[in-house]
């Protein structure tokens, strides 16, 4: 005892002075040799009962284990402490030529000591530890991980709880769901999850050698690298969990190509969704939908043969890998289930649907399957009564994609080349009769040379996703002509859509630039439903360019009145523009009447001009002048005047 005392006031003091200064000041060490003082009762009564009570050391020695955990101590600043004092004791017996079976005792001494002090970190670990999981991860896999914790925590209260093997795990399980290998196919971390499962599993195994050996300082450092393995999977589950709400179309496709199975596509994609949205909230829609996905489910219950998601533009998909699923009784079924859930709607709610067979093996490219994907979604919607099937192993459906696609190819050359006509459209004052400003629009020509307007091939456009190219066309078109526009006030049609692909919104902030430079005057034209759902990218976009808006199609989205008035009050707008099915009716209809009169007096009770759409006739017009509206636009004025 007495020699263990002489070292530790030889050694005491001479370490803790070694330490850097912010290591003392973060252990509140103020004076070196008080604090020794202090605490060499403390060394006395552990290294007492090292010799004579071995459970007393045990407990003294766990126990401050546990405060240094909590004073935030490094285990690797304890073990260098414990090295470095073991180091000057052998050699501090050395060289004072003490009995050498002290050099034994001591290493022995320290071994334990350092060991029991590992355990008081690893009960205090596993608390919270535990507790932060449980905060953090709440989805079914990674509860199922929490719980793996609770076994640890549970073997160090004396329970002999096995840990399950990989293989047993319900983890592997849930990463050989479909749903899930597609969206870490998206995320491309499906070969690290795995990685992380299994090295998971490998370290519990370590911990049971080393819990069976209570070599608690391995033990420690294992269970740290449990956790952070748990914490990364965590993370990743919860990456995945939020990928699988957003997959894209091509991510789909990226994820048939590998997969060496035949693979079928059912896709049920909802009709009126985007007018339910607008008259009665989006809360309605969302209804439908999970509707949908609920009744799917119950049919075709997800899991590693089938999965089940929210793809292409608010359509839902089946991902399926078995051929043997009735798909068409099932598409008739939830089909008829829909209208009956929702026979209290105004309108009659349908579905239209198609099936697409990927054999094994196809030798088929990616764009060759987003083509047929693309046709599929149009032959679908000629015939909404029956599921459109299409089986890629027939060679007559590989003709038709193949002119499909020949007929999109057309289409993306003239939108890039730029071969497009613009005509534009007088917008009258209905005081004074004249023109005020005129709008733009977009014109193709067919095969013959004829003009195809827009009406006949604008869905086809957001259909392909090519609504982007088009809007930069066009204003490309305008810059090239702007000799044409120079003593007009134009204004110029633009999808939100086109802000949202990064390098699009660019294009358009430098053409919008180029315009301004040139001296034009235009501002742009944004129907109200993109502007609800487009919200902050539009008010990015205007707060930047500062040109005006005109919001075209406005009377049917009253549920959605609250989100304009914010929209106006973060960015001006000049005009509003009446919804010309109600225009057209106003002679005849008084409930179309007074929705233009309603829609009229707000819009000049925000200090918005007001333009009514569809100004066909005399009557109409002469209406419009009582009930107060602004501007009229329509044939009574003029039709559109193909200009360039």
């Amino acid at each position: 005892m007495e020699e263990y005392l002489k070292l530790f006031d030889n050694f005491c003091v001479s370490y803790l002075e070694e330490l850097p200064e912010s290591i003392r000041k973060k252990q509140e060490i103020t004076n070196v040799k008080d604090f020794c003082k202090e605490i060499k009762p403390q060394f006395k009564e552990l290294i007492n009962s090292y010799f004579k009570d071995k459970k007393r050391f045990e407990k003294l020695s766990i126990d401050l284990g546990r405060k240094l955990y909590k004073k935030g101590i490094s285990i690797a600043l304890i073990i260098d402490a414990v090295n470095t004092i073991l180091f000057k004791i052998i050699n501090y017996i050395n060289t004072e030529h003490l009995p050498e079976n002290l050099i034994e005792q001591a290493n022995q001494l320290m071994e334990e000591f350092m060991n029991f002090i590992a355990l008081g970190f690893i009960l205090e670990l596993l608390p919270e530890k535990k507790k932060k999981l449980k905060q953090t991860f709440n989805t079914t896999p990674c509860r199922d991980l929490v719980n793996q914790f609770s076994d640890i925590e549970k073997v160090f209260g004396k329970e002999k709880l096995p840990f399950k093997e990989a293989k047993n795990c319900p983890i592997t399980d849930y990463i050989k769901d479909l749903g899930f290998r597609i969206a870490c196919n998206k995320l491309e971390i499906c070969e690290e999850v795995e990685k992380t499962h299994h090295l998971l599993h490998t370290y519990f195994k370590l911990f049971k050698v080393y819990y069976d050996k209570k070599r608690y300082l391995p033990l420690y450092l294992i269970l740290i690298t449990i956790y952070f393995l748990f914490e990364k999977l965590g993370e990743m589950f919860r990456s995945i969990e939020s990928a699988k709400k957003n997959i894209s179309i091509e991510e789909l496709i990226s994820f048939i190509l590998t997969e060496e199975k035949d693979i079928v596509l059912f896709v049920l994609d909802p009709k009126e969704i985007s007018f339910l949205n607008k008259v009665f909230g989006y809360t309605i829609g969302d209804k439908v939908f999970s509707f949908l996905m609920e009744k799917l489910i119950d049919l075709i219950p997800p899991g590693k043969e089938q999965a089940i998601i929210k793809c292409l533009q608010g359509a839902i998909c089946v991902i399926s890998k078995n051929n043997s699923i009735e798909y068409e009784k099932i598409f008739s079924e939830v089909k008829k289930s829909l209208r009956l859930e929702f026979k209290h709607l105004p309108i009659k709610l349908d579905i239209s649907g198609f099936l697409l067979k990927f054999p094994y093996k196809l030798n088929i490219s990616k764009e060759e399957i987003l083509s047929s994907i693309k046709f599929a979604i149009r032959e679908s919607k000629k015939n909404t009564k029956s599921l459109f099937v299409l089986d890629l192993k027939k060679l007559d459906n590989y003709r038709k994609i193949t002119i499909f696609k020949n007929f999109y190819e057309d289409l993306v050359e003239k939108i890039s080349s730029g071969k497009i006509g613009l005509a534009i459209q007088g917008i009258y004052n209905l005081k004074t009769q004249n023109v005020s400003h005129y709008e733009v629009f977009v014109r193709l020509r067919d095969s013959k040379g004829e003009v195809i307007p827009a009406y006949e091939f604008i869905d086809l456009i957001y259909e392909y996703r090519l609504i982007d190219l088009l809007d930069i066309a066009v204003l490309r078109k305008i810059i090239e002509n702007a000799h044409l526009f120079y003593n007009k006030f134009i204004f110029i049609n633009i999808s939100p859509r086109t802000f949202k692909i990064v390098s699009s919104f660019e294009e358009v902030k430098k053409l919008t630039r180029q315009m301004k430079n040139i001296g034009l005057k235009f501002g742009f034209e944004i129907t109200e439903q993109s502007t609800i759902e487009d919200f902050d990218v539009i008010v990015d976009f205007f707060k930047k360019t500062k040109v005006p808006i005109s919001i075209d199609d406005f009377g049917t989205g009253y549920s959605s009145f609250s989100h304009f008035v914010d929209f106006i009050e973060r960015v001006p707008i000049k005009f509003l523009k009446i919804d010309g099915s109600y225009v057209k009716k106003i002679v005849d209809s008084g409930k179309a009447e007074k929705i233009v009169k309603t829609v009229n007096g707000m819009a000049h009770s925000l200090n918005i001009e007001t333009v009514a759409e569809f100004a066909e006739n005399k009557e109409i017009v002469d209406k419009l002048k009582k009930l107060g509206v602004d501007y009229g636009q329509g044939y009574f004025f003029e039709k559109p005047k193909l200009i360039v």
